[in-house]
């Protein structure tokens, strides 16, 4: 085995303060690559005003490109899906707005949280 795979679907089931820098460690000091995959946030998750949802989701969404930015073993972060359009969790857990793109394709703050996760990985 040389690498893994973190599904971080983050929310109901699983929380939305994962340990993924500690884990990425872990697996770092085992010597694997880890790729955080089927990244997704699910709003109504958040407590409190559903104005403030947005902003919150930028705060995850930057935190997780962060911790693997931040460490050399953590080489990808794949999104499950690119717009709330057609999310997976819809099906499952009702309307919701987990990924980058709106319904109308248009970028939310959720993706200006990925850039300033990969701007400062590029400032170093």
């Amino acid at each position: 085995m040389h690498g893994v795979g973190l599904q971080t679907h983050l929310g109901y089931f699983y929380g939305l303060e994962p340990d993924l820098r500690e884990t990425i460690a872990r697996f770092a000091s085992l010597g694997v690559e880890v790729n955080l995959s089927e990244v997704d946030v699910q709003t109504k998750s958040f407590e409190g005003d559903p104005a403030t949802w947005p902003e919150r989701q930028r705060e995850v969404d930057r935190d997780v490109v962060g911790a693997c930015v931040d460490n050399t073993a953590c080489r990808w972060v794949t999104f499950w899906g690119f717009t709330d359009r057609y999310s997976w969790i819809d099906t499952y857990f009702g309307a919701d707005d987990p990924l980058l793109f709106d319904d109308a394709l248009q970028t939310k703050p959720a993706y200006l949280g990925v850039l300033e996760a990969l701007r400062s990985a590029t400032a170093d």
